[in-house]
C-alpha cells in the first residue's frame, strides 16, 4: 500500500501541508486555544484571512507553543482589492502575524466588494491585487501566492496577465 504524502509540493518548491485548521469566525482566546490544540495534535497548517481579524491571536498561539515552523495561509479580502488597499492589507497581514514573511497569501475571492456582479472593475481590481502579491513574493515577504474560489475564467484572465503563475487555487468542496 502506498503512503500519501502529508505535504503538497507547490510549483515553486514550497511544501504545503495537506491538512490544516481553518480559523473563520474564530477570534481571541478561542482561536488561540484552537491553534494550540491543532498544533499539539500534529496539524502544521493554519488558515486565516485579513477579514477574519484574528491574526494577532494566531501569532500569540504560535509564539506560546514555539511553533515557528507552522505553515500559515492568509488572504486579501474582497474589500481590500486594488493596488492601494491590497498593499495595505498585505502589510497588515505581516504586522498582525508579527513576521517578516508569510508562507502563502491568496486573493480571497475573485470579485471585489461594492461592485455589481457583472462589473468590469472586478478583472482590473483582481489584476492590481495580483500585482501586489507578485511584488511581495518577489521581495521575499510571501513564500507562495495564489487565489481562492476562482473559476476557470478567472484563472484564464489572470494567467493572461500574470508575471508569476498562482501556486494555489484554494476551493471549498462540499
Amino acid at each position: 500500500m502506498a503512503c500519501v504524502s502529508t505535504k503538497i509540493i507547490l510549483n515553486n518548491g514550497v511544501e504545503l501541508p495537506r491538512i490544516g485548521i481553518g480559523t473563520y469566525r474564530s477570534t481571541g482566546a478561542s482561536v488561540t486555544a484552537a491553534v494550540i490544540c491543532a498544533w499539539n495534535s500534529g496539524i502544521e497548517h493554519i488558515d486565516t484571512a485579513s477579514i477574519y481579524k484574528n491574526e494577532e491571536a494566531i501569532q500569540r498561539a504560535v509564539a506560546a507553543e514555539g511553533a515557528f515552523d507552522v505553515f500559515i495561509t492568509s488572504k486579501v479580502s474582497p474589500y481590500e482589492q486594488g493596488t492601494k488597499r491590497a498593499m495595505q492589507a498585505c502589510q497588515k497581514i505581516l504586522e498582525g502575524l508579527k513576521t517578516h514573511s508569510v508562507d502563502l497569501v491568496l486573493i480571497h475571492w475573485p470579485g471585489a466588494a461594492h461592485h455589481a456582479y457583472d462589473s468590469s472593475a472586478h478583472a482590473q481590481l483582481r489584476l492590481e491585487t495580483w500585482r501586489v502579491l507578485e511584488k511581495f513574493y518577489i521581495d521575499g515577504k510571501f513564500r507562495a501566492i495564489g487565489v481562492s474560489n476562482f473559476c476557470e475564467r478567472h484563472l484564464q484572465d489572470l494567467l493572461a496577465h500574470a508575471k508569476i503563475r498562482p501556486m494555489v487555487n484554494q476551493v471549498c468542496l462540499k
